[in-house]
């Protein structure tokens, strides 16, 4: 028993430094854009020289969201699937990226009102509205397809995404991006709870 669960904290402890990377790259991308005010363009009574708007805009949802939101899913999905580990439940045969997937698994084995899966479940459920709008305009149902939508510019099938609803927001999606930046400390934290609790249970 107690070698097992050395080789799960072991083996767990892989999935989240590896999700910790990528919630970390994320949340820089998304100080970035919160700490340059999100800034789409130049008002000046001068001529705009083209550097001076790039430097502007290179800081900006326009190039930095996407990205940073790709690492935030890729990140929560290695941190469900370290948990799962961390429970014995996880092996090279569940090779699913699908996060409401992970997230039922999940379900079967922490408390329905551990801080995780309340976490989890209102990030899938009740997305910012930025995300809440990005599913709606192109027709998804579920956190997954934002994912599979922000590694190709189209679908399988050759339809393009309607990426406007989560670039050129400016100051008006700020408050949403400091949402994001603390659900994802607190994910940070949650797992990292639950990787100690495990510990404590190997050294009783």
């Amino acid at each position: 028993m107690s070698e097992n669960l050395l080789n799960n904290l072991n083996h767990a402890k892989k999935y989240f430094l590896l999700g910790n990377s990528y919630f970390e790259t994320a949340k820089l991308g998304i100080r970035v854009i919160v700490d340059s005010g999100n800034k789409n363009y130049i008002i000046s009574s001068k001529p705009i020289d083209e550097s001076d708007l790039a430097n502007i805009v290179i800081k900006s949802d326009t190039y930095l969201f996407r990205p940073s939101l790709f690492n935030l899913l890729q990140g929560i999905e290695l941190y469900l699937k370290g948990v799962l580990i961390l429970y014995g439940k996880f092996n090279n045969s569940f090779k699913s990226h699908k996060l409401e997937s992970l997230f039922k698994e999940l379900e079967k084995y922490l408390d329905k009102d551990s801080e995780l899966i309340l976490l989890i479940k209102n990030f899938i459920n009740s997305p910012i509205d930025i995300l809440k709008n990005y599913k709606e305009k192109n027709d998804m149902n579920e956190i997954t397809q934002i994912y599979e939508s922000l590694r190709y510019p189209e679908t399988r099938n050759n339809i393009e995404y309607f990426y406007d609803e989560i670039i050129y927001k400016g100051v008006e999606s700020i408050e949403q991006l400091k949402a994001l930046l603390l659900f994802l400390e607190n994910i940070q934290k949650s797992c990292v709870t639950i990787y100690r609790k495990k510990e404590t249970e190997l050294n009783r």
